[in-house]
Order: structure tokens, then sequence, then C-alpha cells
């Protein structure tokens, strides 16, 4: 339900992670901004179709990430900070390459470096070294 929605969000990273490096000589800074939720009333109007598909129980799967959210009482990000918050990186002469929002954001973000790591870790003599070319 939210594979595509995720999907999005990490290809413009990697757009934007692309874009830095060849917009550098040009003098032009890229940031890809990594929101995490942000309170807005788009919450408060959610339209289900009259027509679903039985299978999919889409509607179950928002309704229950909804409940799930709200019983772990995660914040929201204030959108109103995070505007004021974009437009000063967006005035500073060195922009990050990333700015991770909310603190859903960064911990997900280091949860996910955390798991990347010890992925590397664990596989990097098979999936690095015995892999080399034999000349």
């Amino acid at each position: 339900m939210t594979g595509s929605y995720s999907a999005t969000k990490f290809a413009l990273s990697g757009v934007s992670e692309s874009l830095k490096e060849e917009l550098k000589p040009f003098g032009i800074q890229v940031c890809s901004v990594n929101p995490g939720m942000v309170s807005t009333p788009i919450l408060n109007k959610i339209v289900y179709p009259d027509l679903t598909i039985t299978d999919y129980q889409s509607r179950e799967m928002l309704t229950s990430f909804y409940k799930y959210r709200e019983s772990i009482n995660l914040p929201g990000t204030d959108s109103d900070k995070l505007a004021k918050l974009l437009i000063q990186v967006s005035l500073e002469s060195c922009i990050p390459a990333y700015l991770f929002c909310g603190i859903d954001a960064n911990n997900t973000s280091k949860d996910k470096i955390t798991k990347l790591t010890d992925t590397i870790t664990k596989n990097e003599k098979r999936a690095g070294i015995d892999i080399l070319e034999s000349k």
C-alpha cells in the first residue's frame, strides 16, 4: 500500500543525488528533502472509492496504518515549521545533500543505515573480494 509511495520518494532521492554532482560545476546546489509524517489537514480528507478490489483491502490497510500511528503517539512534523526550515536551508551557501525532517524520518534513516552497514559487513568478503576477476 505504501510501497509505491516509498519507492517514489526513494527514486527522487537518487535523482537528487545524481543532480547534485552533475550541477555542482554550474554552482547549482541540490538537496533531497526527506520528510516524515507531516501534520496537514489532508489526513482528515481520506476518500475511499465506491468500487474496491476485495482482495486488496486498501481501506482496511489504510485504516490500520492510521490507527497504528495514533497508538504509538508519534508526533507529526509541524508543516509551518518545516516550511520555515526549508526556506532557511535554501538561503544557506552550502546546503546539505540530504535533509531528513522530523523525528520519524531521522530515526528511520538511522535504522536503515545500521541495517545496510550490517548487511555489507556480513557479505563484503563473498560479495567483494571473492568475486574479483582472476588475472
